[in-house]
């Protein structure tokens, strides 16, 4: 059921032509309810998701994005969240939220308090 629930969610999200509804990307995550569902939708957005985010997704826009990050982050999947953010070739702070979230998953806040600069995040 929540799967169906999902998958019109992010239809909706995807259709959302005035962004009424884009943070739901946000929460993507917490919407999964539980690290494999959250796994699955990561690794479903994915691809896209990092193909936009690097070098080769010059001016393209993917509503999936913040879902992807938020899934990633909700799946315990903190290294390969924060090995993406470090690789975007945008450092902006919609990005690099995600990845402040995982730096302190991963038990590290002081770094997690540094990151302040368009430097990025230290993986």
């Amino acid at each position: 059921m929540r799967e169906r629930w999902l998958e019109r969610l992010f239809d909706a999200l995807q259709d959302d032509q005035m962004p009424y509804i884009e943070c739901l990307g946000d929460h993507w995550g917490e919407l999964c309810a539980t690290p494999a569902i959250a796994s699955a939708w990561a690794d479903r957005l994915l691809p896209i998701t990092a193909r936009v985010m690097g070098a080769e997704g010059r001016g393209e826009h993917f509503v999936g994005t913040n879902a992807c990050l938020s899934a990633l982050h909700a799946a315990h999947r903190d290294e390969e969240l924060l090995a993406l953010v470090n690789t975007a070739r945008l450092h902006w702070w919609e990005y690099r939220r995600f990845g402040v979230d995982a730096l302190i998953a991963l038990g590290r806040p002081a770094e997690a308090l540094r990151v302040r600069s368009l430097d990025g995040i230290a993986s």
